[in-house]
């Protein structure tokens, strides 16, 4: 897969291959950098060297519960949706920080335009976890959208999260000086400041529960500049992790799909200058 570019009048949009892209981390094509007319890029690394990890707006299904993990045994496959059929190594419960072995990358399609992408993965494994994963990306103005949607395509009901790891540099302005963060709830804003410190690194928060109820997105500003993310779906959980170039803001879903059911959500992503 090659990078591409996606390009309007105010942003353009460079959609990587997943080079040096931990397998955790869906592998369709990961927006790797936005760029403002005018203005700052937006996104970093996970790591300030090259170390292989994650990049831009990264998405992750099951960083908890990987689908059919337990079912595997000790040496047998299990599913990362949108990435393919990992190798267990052992019979150590899974983290998401392990490299686990890519057997099979799944099946992947791709269209696109000047300022829009399509891609769809499917699993192709025929085994009970199967599924496809269609995802779309547009601009329109300063937005970005992305519109999934995600079909179980196989014999079992399975359930799991969704999010997507931001990862935010606003010019490249080290992380916390001048950040800003707000929790948007409907058209209001409540201000969360005080999360964006931390006394070691990597530095990491979540809330979940009433902590996080009628959040629909977030807002990120350093000096005139803003990145929002707002989602259309309920948000079980939010998370801040920071290092000292990077700073990730955190939206969790949850999917729950029998057999043969789908879901739809989108997340648009706003980068402006406030006025």
């Amino acid at each position: 897969m090659d990078t591409a570019i996606l390009q309007n009048r105010l942003l353009t949009v460079t959609i990587n291959d997943e080079n040096g892209l931990k397998k955790r981390f869906v592998r369709m094509g990961t927006v790797g950098q936005v760029q403002l007319a005018g203005g700052p890029a937006f996104c970093a690394r996970e790591y300030a060297d090259t170390t292989p990890g994650g990049y831009g707006l990264a998405e992750e299904f099951g960083i908890d519960e990987p689908l059919g993990y337990d079912e595997a045994g000790e040496n047998g496959v299990f599913l990362k949706p949108g990435v393919g059929w990992l190798k267990k190594s052992g019979g150590a419960p899974y983290h998401f920080a392990t490299d686990y072995r890519l057997e099979s990358p799944g099946h992947l399609e791709v269209r696109s335009g000047s300022d829009w992408r399509e891609a769809v993965w499917e699993s192709a494994q025929g085994n009970g976890y199967d599924c496809r994963l269609k995802k779309s990306y547009r601009l329109e103005g300063d937005r970005l959208i992305t519109e999934n949607t995600f079909v179980n395509c196989g014999s079992r009901p399975f359930a799991v999260t969704e999010y997507c790891h931001n990862f935010l540099s606003i010019g490249g302005i080290r992380f916390p000086e001048g950040y800003r963060l707000s929790w948007l709830h409907g058209t209001g804003a409540e201000q969360a400041d005080s999360l964006l410190q931390f006394s070691s690194y990597p530095g990491y928060l979540s809330f979940s529960g009433e902590e996080c109820a009628g959040v629909t997105g977030f807002a990120l500003s350093c000096g005139q500049w803003e990145v929002d993310e707002t989602v259309d779906f309920e948000v079980i959980k939010t998370a801040i992790w920071a290092m000292p170039h990077v700073v990730s803001v955190e939206l969790f879903k949850r999917i729950s799909l029998e057999p043969g059911k789908e879901a739809h959500w989108s997340r648009i992503h706003r980068f402006y200058g406030k006025q």
